[in-house]
Parts: C-alpha cells; structure tokens; sequence
C-alpha cells in the first residue's frame, strides 16, 4: 500500500523552529546580495516633471462650478487625446531638436519616448510630463523642451483647444529610483520564502517511518511491541564500563 503523507502543522512548525538559523541566514544573504546587487548595479535615475491645462470647447459649455461625470469622461479622453498628439514622431522631434538648441543635448524622438511617462491628473483636463533620465540635467532639458512645444503643437491639431503651463520643471535633487531600502526588504522577504520552502518541502517528501503514528498510515495491523535502539544501549554501556575500569585502573597503579 503506498503511503500518503499527510499534513502535520505541528510537525511543520518543530521543523521551521529547528531551522531557524537556516532562515535567518538565508534572510541575510538576500537581502545583502539585493542591496549590493541594488547599490553598484543598477542605474540610478532622475524624474523631471511638468502639468499641462488644455482648455477645450466643451468647457466653454459648462456651468460654471458644477463637473458632471459625462464631464469628466471627456476630459480624460481628451487628455489621452492630447498624450497621443504629444507622442506623435513630429511632435518628438521638434522637442529633439529644441533641446540640442537650447542645451546641446543630442536626444533621438525614439529616446525622449522611451524616457517619456504621461498621464492625467485626477481625471482633470490637466495631465503631467514625466521625464527619466540617468543625467538630471537631460532629465530637465527634455521636459523643458516639452513644455515648449506641446501647448502650439496640440493647439494646432486640436483647433478648439489652447493649452498653458501649469508648472514647469524643476532641476531634480536626488534618484527617484532604485529605492536600495526598498530593494533589500524584497529580497530578505524573498530569502525568508526560499529557506521556508526548501523546509516544508523537505518535511513534506519525508517517509521515513520514524514512530506508531507513521506505521499505522501504511498499514491497519496492531503495533505488538518497540525494539529498543541497542546500538544507543551499548554506547551508555561502554562509556559506563569504561569509566569503571578506569578508575579500577588507577586505583591498581595506586
């Protein structure tokens, strides 16, 4: 009859207990090996940001303090409507060449779309630029030649509509990512994961029969007596006799 194991939570629990210094030492060199992995390999990156307003026909029709939810429908679909205008090729590469311009940075249209996050602002006919870059200076160049360009550029295309700067960038401080605090948790969360695992599973393909309870899985008959571990016995034994005839021993000399 093929054994089935089964589930034992306490079993489980003893078992993690006994390897807790496996977990630890499992937590320890993940979350150090992601923080250094963090820390010397990955590219730390600055964010430039802007707002737009664009201003469209639709608002010249509404009653001045009252937002209906068909209001804000449209808005965000305009707002994805003026995110699409400004990731047009020709719109990039104006903004690429305003920037080798005005700061002498050479920036392909395929470059700034791929540095380029954009998004609206709390369902508002307002949205915001996101440059990345490696070099903050790019970072705001970029969003700078961006806040240029867009308001003609989706003024033109979209006739009804005018569009203003709401805030400009500024020259940004420090990285927003990686985050090497954040980056060293998940990895002695993952550490922690992998040594709880490795336990459990260890446990779980354990068929050892090692008691009664083991025996009576694979088998319905009565258990009608233990065999004791002699090879234990013996070992006290010797060291008993041992310790005995040695002092016999001494006592001899003496």
């Amino acid at each position: 009859m093929e054994r089935k194991k089964q589930i034992n939570l306490q079993e489980i629990f003893y078992a993690l207990l006994g390897k807790i210094w496996l977990i630890v030492l499992c937590a320890a060199v993940m979350g150090s090996a992601v923080y250094f992995y963090t820390a010397n390999f990955v590219t730390p990156l600055y964010r430039a940001s802007i707002k737009i307003y664009v201003n469209n026909s639709v608002s010249e029709y509404r009653q001045e303090g009252v937002i209906s939810s068909s209001d804000l429908a449209t808005s965000q679909q305009l707002v994805n409507s003026y995110i699409i205008i400004l990731e047009d090729y020709d719109v990039m590469d104006k903004v690429a060449q305003k920037v080798y311009a005005t700061h002498g940075y050479r920036v392909s249209a395929d470059q700034i779309r791929g540095m380029m996050t954009a998004g609206a602002v709390n369902e508002t006919e307002i949205f915001s630029v996101n440059i990345s870059h490696a070099d903050p200076k790019v970072a705001k160049a970029v969003a700078d030649a961006i806040a240029d360009t867009a308001p003609e550029a989706i003024s033109n295309i979209i006739k009804s509509s005018s569009a203003a700067i709401v805030s400009r960038a500024r020259m940004p401080g420090a990285p927003y990512t990686p985050n090497t605090s954040q980056s060293a948790i998940y990895g002695t969360l993952i550490g922690v994961l992998i040594a709880v695992g490795y336990v459990v599973l260890r446990v779980l393909m354990d068929v050892r029969v090692k008691g009664e309870e083991d025996l009576a899985l694979i088998s319905d008959a009565p258990v009608l007596g233990v065999i004791p571990n002699f090879d234990a016995e013996e070992r006290n034994s010797y060291s008993y006799q041992s310790s005995q005839s040695g002092n016999q021993n001494k006592a001899v000399e003496k």
